[in-house]
């Protein structure tokens, strides 16, 4: 089972940001701008080390499967009236944003 992922970002504190605010992620490491740590409710911890020069290959992504579509569309109405630029996917049931050069990817939880 995969519990631990480190990724190499071009700001460790606005990614938390985002993951605290809008994936319900936890900062239990923060003290340093450069390397910090984050949790799940499953316990999963993700590290976030500073890399100004990061890049990642354009279909590299990390995504969150939301409850249903209602919930998809309310983070989606959430996260734009916040600022943030989202792009559809397919069919409507699925819409990504970049943090840095980072692709994040949101999806509706299909039966």
């Amino acid at each position: 089972m995969l519990n631990h992922l480190n990724l190499a970002v071009e700001s460790p504190p606005d990614l938390a940001r985002f993951l605290v605010t809008y994936a319900g992620m936890t900062l239990t490491h923060g003290d340093n701008p450069a390397f910090m740590f984050l949790t799940d409710a499953n316990g999963v911890v993700l590290g976030l080390m500073r890399d100004r020069t990061a890049a990642y290959p354009a279909t590299f992504h990390i995504g969150f499967i939301l409850a249903d579509p209602a919930a998809l569309a309310a983070t989606r109405a959430r996260l734009e009236s916040d600022g943030h630029a989202v792009t559809p996917e397919g069919s409507g049931e699925s819409f990504h944003l970049w943090i840095g050069a980072l692709m994040i990817q949101l999806l509706a939880k299909t039966a």
